[in-house]
């Protein structure tokens, strides 16, 4: 840096305190700790070949670990992950050597993460040919290209269409076609009621995704790509995203941006190389640093604008000549440019000094390029540069043939002498390596979590949750109550109002109406004028059902009693095992929430009515309202630490009171 840098090209006088001093002598290491300048030269080779300058650095890194050094001691620093980091871990996966790259290609381009948003396109909208055609391919699902073409001379027009038509007959891998859209249908009407950060979950889970990924090579990075992938969603779902649609819509966008870094599983003590930018080295050092792609001209996307603008130099523009229809530089342009592309340069001056820097022990620049001895050549080996000639280079290479002398190895190699090696951990000997047991694994794979049906449960559930629960349950079974997906919209109903605002308008009465004057009349003017309820609404309360409870004879106790809850909301503590049967669920308690209607002391005991407004009641329902008063009984034992005398059901419609066993 003596010969190059300087207060006018580097933006920095390149003093002692800055100088850089070579061979940190460390006695464990038995490597020449000279720094390298490889020149990986493609006009050596007899033929066309590539570059090779990754397979380069992916051949020395074995050589350097058969030497002592450890993975973690490596670092790859290029100027740019985003166009470099591709060929690097093409090489190391070649040779399978452990790498991390910082700031890489990003989750969205993993192969597990690709499957997963091309599964959530296909269920969102199976409409989609490339999608569908891309996850029928992959290997969750199997099929070859032979499938795939007999399915699209099928039909014209969408390939779900021609999968469907193809799935109705007997043909080759049929069967195949069914499974998948049965697959799909059961997805697509889970989503619809599902969140979805719990829907990827189960689909990740369901379509073995999860085991395929840790299946693969680097596994553990992909597993945790997966669960990212899953707080992402859920992330977006708390914010007030929601449905599949607009997460799918909110990855396209993270995708096209190039945003989505994988996630990070690396700690200080990971034993794998690592690829990064220069920037993020800052303040890092390593043993072994290899500076990747010194060839690589430097960006000059700033000064390629119409307008040129500098912190101190200020505007430059171009002129733009109607009449002649020429847009040409002027002189200030000109000049505004030269001061860009000076800063430019020193600020590349500034960041080669921050990549030598980081090593420790051993310093290895590579750079890829033709006639490799003409280049070098005319760098001027050693000879120190003027402040225009430090200025008017294009990449670090030339800097750095600047600067060799006696500490440096300069070398040229040829693409055809770099082989391929693999690297094998023997640091066990093999006769010590424990051989696969097949039985442990087929163990671990089938094995059944005991209480996996306690895992299921809702930690709250309302009393008419749990009412529908026992009515699809089977002797023995406990099944989860799925909610119908498709309502009856409102514009299509025969009825003006429908029987359950019927029932609200009448409970809202029956909330409101003062027991020292049970007055129905009176009690509906109330809510009228406070806008409780609508003049519309008051068609539909039933005023003999009402005033009819209250002459009966538990309406007449009701009044009586000193204590009177009604409309009383409760959650509470209930045990599993007292609301759904199962061995599973001894140990485990649930929210039990719900709101009752009345419920009043009697000779220090608790009476419970529940009004109801159907207008017939068979046995079936009849037992699940009875299962709803039992829920009630529970809560209302440890609200008020009473027994139960009573319960009751009130129907309205009829005016009859039906009591339920205690």
């Amino acid at each position: 840096f003596e010969k190059i840098m300087t207060r006018a090209s580097g933006g920095v006088d390149y003093s002692q305190e800055e100088k850089l001093y070579y061979r940190n002598d460390s006695p464990d290491k038995s490597t020449d700790q000279k720094c390298e300048f490889i020149m990986i030269d493609k006009n050596l080779c007899e033929g066309e070949c590539e570059s090779g300058e990754a397979d380069y650095i992916a051949e020395r890194i074995i050589k350097l670990v058969g030497t002592g050094y450890k993975f973690k001691d490596i670092a790859i620093l290029t100027r740019s992950v985003k166009n470099k980091a591709a060929e690097i871990e093409k090489a190391l996966k070649l040779r399978n050597i452990p790498y991390f790259t910082d700031g890489g290609k990003g989750q969205f381009e993993s192969l597990e993460i690709g499957i997963l948003t091309t599964m959530l396109k296909v269920i969102d909208n199976p409409m989609q040919d490339i999608e569908l055609a891309s996850l029928l391919r992959s290997p969750i699902f199997g099929f070859d290209e032979n499938l795939l073409a007999r399915i699209r001379l099928e039909k014209k027009g969408p390939f779900y269409g021609a999968l469907i038509k193809y799935s109705a007959g007997a043909g080759e891998g049929a069967q195949l076609c069914r499974d998948f859209l049965n697959t799909l249908s059961v997805w697509r009407d889970k989503v619809l009621f599902t969140p979805v950060d719990e829907f990827i979950e189960y689909i990740i889970s369901a379509s073995g995704l999860d085991v395929f990924a840790i299946s693969l090579p680097g596994g553990e990075q992909r597993a945790a790509n997966l669960k990212m992938f899953v707080l992402q969603a859920r992330i977006l779902q708390n914010s007030g995203f929601k449905g599949l649609f607009a997460f799918v819509s909110y990855i396209d966008r993270l995708t096209a941006g190039g945003d989505g870094a994988e996630a990070k599983l690396l700690s200080e003590n990971s034993n794998v190389v690592r690829i990064m930018t220069i920037h993020k080295s800052k303040g890092l050092e390593f043993p072994v640093v290899f500076l990747y792609s010194c060839d690589s001209d430097f960006m000059k996307n700033d000064l390629r604008g119409n307008i040129l603008l500098h912190k101190t130099a200020g505007l430059g523009v171009k002129f733009l000549d109607y009449k002649r229809k020429i847009r040409y530089p002027l002189v200030s342009y000109e000049a505004v440019k030269k001061m860009i592309a000076e800063d430019n340069i020193s600020e590349e001056m500034r960041v080669l000094y921050v990549a030598l820097t980081r090593a420790k022990e051993k310093l290895i620049c590579t750079a890829s390029i033709k006639d490799a001895k003409k280049f070098v050549d005319r760098g001027a080996v050693g000879e120190e540069a003027t402040s225009f000639e430090a200025l008017n280079v294009s990449s670090f290479a030339e800097w750095i043939v600047r600067g060799i002398d006696e500490n440096w190895i300069l070398e040229y190699v040829s693409p055809d002498e770099i082989g391929v090696s693999y690297f094998e951990d023997d640091v066990q000997e093999k006769e010590d390596k424990k051989a696969v047991d097949f039985a442990e694994v087929k163990e671990i794979f089938e094995y059944k979590y005991p209480f996996e049906k306690a895992s299921r449960l809702p930690s709250k559930l309302s009393v008419s949750e749990v009412k529908r629960h026992r009515e699809y349950e089977s002797p023995g079974e406990t099944k989860l109550y799925v909610p119908d997906i498709f309502e009856k919209p409102t514009f299509l109903s025969e009825e003006k109002i429908s029987a359950a605002e019927i029932g609200i308008i009448n409970h809202l009465v029956l909330k409101h109406i003062d027991f020292k004057n049970p007055a129905v009349e009176d009690c509906i003017e109330k809510l009228v004028e406070k806008g409780l309820m609508s003049e519309k609404e008051v068609e539909f309360v039933d005023v003999a059902a009402i005033s009819a409870f209250f002459s009966s004879d538990i309406g007449k106790r009701a009044l009586k009693s000193d204590e009177v809850k009604r409309e009383l909301s409760f959650a509470v503590n209930i045990r599993a095992d007292e609301l759904f049967s199962g061995q599973e669920y001894t140990d485990e308690t649930v929210v039990l929430q719900g709101v009752i209607d009345l419920v009043f002391k009697e000779n220090d005991k608790m009476v419970i009515v529940d009004y109801k407004t159907d207008r017939f009641l068979d046995a079936e329902r009849k037992k699940q309202y009875f299962v709803q008063l039992e829920l009630y009984e529970k809560a209302v034992q440890k609200i008020f630490g009473l027994g139960v005398s009573e319960k009751y059901l009130y129907m309205l419609s009829k005016q009859e009171m039906i009591k339920a066993d205690t």
